[in-house]
């Protein structure tokens, strides 16, 4: 053999290398974007109001549960030489099914099956068909966002016939999930090389998370790269933020589509103040169920 020259390693050492890397080094962690791709994900909250009620002398938490779920389509319309790509989101379908604690009573609404709104879900059925724009790098993070605010009204036929029952539901139900929440579970949750990072997150409001490589897993059909991540114990000021106040939350990475398949954040909802013994809770999940254009 001629000087200098070094035989190559074997292949059992090869593969050993390679199972050794941490699963998100093994995926790279980077969307690949195409030009005329179109993805469907289906977005779905679960918030739960929960707070003290006394009746005949009688103290007993209550609980108010509210559903929220979306569909969202996105158009790559262009991909830059960075791979950074700008997308153009709609959403398609949306539903609402809140319960007002005092009564029990119920209130729903499903854009695939109701022609017309009561009033409390109006600002839920404005959603329906609205626009935005995304420019999302490579690594998953969202660079701009244009329209990303939702409408709040919207010329609708108004439900004439409804319970005052399920008038306050409707009335009292949380606002809808910001598009900016949506966008950061699909793609801010993109897995690094390191084993362990931090970042924001805006779910919804700005929270410092740390992160780390979870193994592999499944979601559906993919093969995936899991990342687990929650709330640093302490905030960017530096106060410690209390336990229970502390999200939590998973994604799962393919590295065959080159994408977050998967993503999940639950914890308390921090956007709003309740009154002593009153707090909500919150859990936002996105799927990706299609990817069209491959």
């Amino acid at each position: 053999m001629a000087r200098g020259m070094h035989s190559p390693p074997p292949m059992r050492l090869i593969l050993f290398l390679a199972l050794s890397l941490p699963a998100a080094a093994q995926d790279a962690p980077s969307w690949r974007f195409r030009a005329g791709d179109r993805f469907t994900w289906e977005c779905r909250s679960e918030y739960t109001f929960s707070s003290m009620r006394t009746r005949d002398g009688v103290t007993s938490r209550v609980t108010s549960p509210q559903v929220e779920a979306l569909t969202v389509v996105a158009d790559v319309e262009s991909v830059g030489d960075d791979g950074a790509a700008r997308l153009a989101f709609e959403v398609t379908a949306l539903s609402i099914d809140a319960v007002w604690h005092d009564t029990g009573m119920r209130a729903r609404w499903d854009s695939k099956e109701d022609k017309d709104v009561v009033a409390g879900f109006v600002r839920y059925a404005a959603i329906v068909g609205h626009r935005f724009r995304a420019l999302i790098a490579a690594d998953g993070a969202i660079r701009e966002l244009d329209g990303g605010e939702w409408p709040k009204d919207r010329d609708l036929p108004r439900k004439k016939r409804t319970s005052q029952g399920e008038e306050k539901a409707a009335d009292t139900a949380r606002d809808p999930t910001p598009a900016r929440t949506w966008l950061e579970l699909m793609f801010a949750t993109t897995p690094r090389r390191e084993a362990a990072w931090e970042k924001l997150l805006v779910v919804p409001a700005p929270e410092a998370f740390a992160f780390a490589a979870d193994g592999r897993d499944k979601a559906g059909p993919h093969d995936c790269a899991r990342t687990k991540f929650g709330t640093r114990a302490k905030a960017e000021d530096g106060k410690e933020v209390p336990v229970e106040n502390r999200k939590k939350g998973r994604s799962w990475w393919s590295g065959r589509m080159g994408a977050v398949v998967k993503a999940e954040v639950e914890g308390r909802e921090e956007a709003v103040r309740y009154r002593p013994g009153e707090y909500g809770e919150v859990r936002a999940e996105v799927e990706m169920k299609k990817r069209e254009g491959r």
